[in-house]
């Protein structure tokens, strides 16, 4: 028998497409799940109605045999709620949409998320099988929909939402929560195959990989580094929240420990906490001093984080990860895209990892503002040195994709690109394209597109070079 749910949600594919092309640089599942959706099907669940979250990446990972449309099919719901967070996803949640109103034409379909916020207009006037938009956080807007669709499908006075009315795209302001610390971010019962969803990475469901968890933290931040579409300006735009907000350090020891419980053994942080202040991580690791939890630590750091912290942080996980963002090997082409330190400085953090014991991972690109074709010369000096730090890797440089709420994209103008992708369509037709090229949006007043690509191809070469060098861990792969 068919079980009756209030809200689904479903985390789609990047595409439901098979591509023809095999590369390391296209993502097929990117199965990670944006951490609001547990504290938005923890809303709905707590007022009594009937929720789960389905991560169709996750089931696949699975089950290569299952098939997508044939589930949709089975479903039995009120609403249709998907996740278009991240742009990588921006065919698949048309596609899944499509489906959904397809084989359920009488329900909601909703989709949410930064991209679904920015591009809201023009995704509502060309696809009338998504009914509304849940825009920026959505916390302040979902039990209003709920309770509007279940009575009569009056959206008129849902607050935070677009849709259309009169074949006319509407939408109703909100702000963003005041409070982070009346939300459930750890409630993983509402995940189908939740115990699986923990060993989850990018690209499907390591079973020999550690339990891990991304935990919220925080919204917003500080920084306004140009090429990320969450830095502080991008946010206000698309949440309207002013400043950065901070869960109380207490419940995030809280759901640490609860996490730990449940089998999780690397928490994974959403946030820089030394973007909150020397006083805002002391509290954290002081309320878990108090029932010490064996588990692992990995963190992000905004710029370069202080032997103080590591320390800190060293002694209250039993391992701790760290990534860090050069971005780039010249300095100058670094500070402009918003990371403020020199190779120098970089080299003293890679010193103070290796002195604690703690592992080190150093990401690069190509294609920022100010690169040129020197960047491979710069790039081999600079790497050659970092790998003779035994705590660093460097992991293989990715494509960047231009985030459509990012500094580069909203002001291309100041940093003398030409722009590619421009509007949703683009982006969803760059996600269906098994062509590397199509998933550089941008080109600089000194590299092409063509020439981006070439020296992220050399980059990478040369770090397998290294590793077939020194036969460990010292490369890509």
């Amino acid at each position: 028998m068919t079980k009756y749910y209030d809200v689904v949600f479903l985390h789609p594919l990047t595409s439901l497409r098979k591509h023809l092309i095999n590369s390391p640089y296209l993502l097929t599942h990117y199965p990670l799940l944006p951490m609001g959706l547990f504290s938005l099907a923890h809303m709905i669940k707590s007022e009594g109605y009937e929720v789960k979250i389905v991560n169709l990446g996750l089931e696949i990972s699975l089950s290569p045999s299952f098939e997508i449309e044939d589930y949709v099919k089975s479903l039995s719901a009120k609403i249709y709620a998907i996740d278009l967070h991240w742009f990588y996803h921006s065919e698949g949640a048309i596609q899944l949409a499509e489906m959904c109103k397809k084989h359920h034409p009488d329900s909601l379909v909703i989709l949410g998320g930064f991209t679904a916020t920015w591009f809201y207009e023009e995704i509502l006037k060309k696809y009338n099988f998504i009914d509304a938009i849940l825009l920026g956080e959505a916390e302040q807007s979902i039990l209003s929909l709920v309770k509007a669709c279940l009575i009569d499908k009056d959206l008129s006075n849902v607050p935070g939402i677009a849709y259309r009315a009169n074949d006319t795209v509407k939408h109703n302001a909100v702000a963003p929560p005041a409070t982070l610390d009346n939300l459930n971010f750890t409630d993983l019962s509402t995940l189908e195959n939740w115990e699986n969803y923990l060993k989850i990475v990018p690209e499907g469901c390591n079973e020999d990989g550690s339990s891990l968890f991304w935990l919220t933290i925080a919204r917003g931040c500080i920084y306004n580094c140009i090429y990320c579409g969450g830095s502080c300006s991008s946010y206000k735009l698309l949440t309207k929240r002013q400043k950065p907000i901070l869960r109380d350090p207490k419940l995030v020891a809280d759901d640490i420990r609860r996490l730990h419980d449940l089998g999780v053994e690397k928490i994974c942080f959403s946030h820089d906490p030394e973007i909150a202040g020397k006083n805002y991580w002391q509290k954290i690791l002081y309320e878990l001093a108090k029932d010490r939890v064996d588990m692992q630590a990995y963190l992000e750091s905004s710029q370069l984080p202080s032997r103080d912290f590591l320390q800190r942080m060293k002694r209250a996980f039993n391992e701790v990860e760290l990534a860090i963002y050069p971005l780039s090997p010249n300095e100058k082409v670094r500070m402009t895209a918003g990371k403020k330190f020199t190779n120098d400085q970089l080299f003293h953090t890679a010193r103070i990892c290796e002195e604690l014991g703690i592992a080190l991972n150093a990401y690069f690109t190509v294609g920022l503002p100010g690169e040129n074709q020197n960047y491979y010369e710069l790039f081999k000096k600079l790497v050659n040195k970092l790998l003779k730090f035994r705590s660093i890797t460097i992991p293989p440089l990715s494509i960047y994709t231009l985030d459509p709420s990012s500094l580069m994209a909203t002001t291309p103008e100041i940093y003398n690109l030409k722009i590619y992708l421009k509007n949703f369509e683009d982006y969803k037709n760059m996600c269906s394209s098994p062509y590397v090229i199509d998933r550089i949006g941008h080109e600089t007043n000194t590299l092409t597109r063509e020439q981006i690509l070439e020296l992220t191809n050399m980059a990478n070469e040369h770090l397998i070079e290294l590793f077939l060098r020194n036969g460990d861990r010292k490369g890509p792969f």
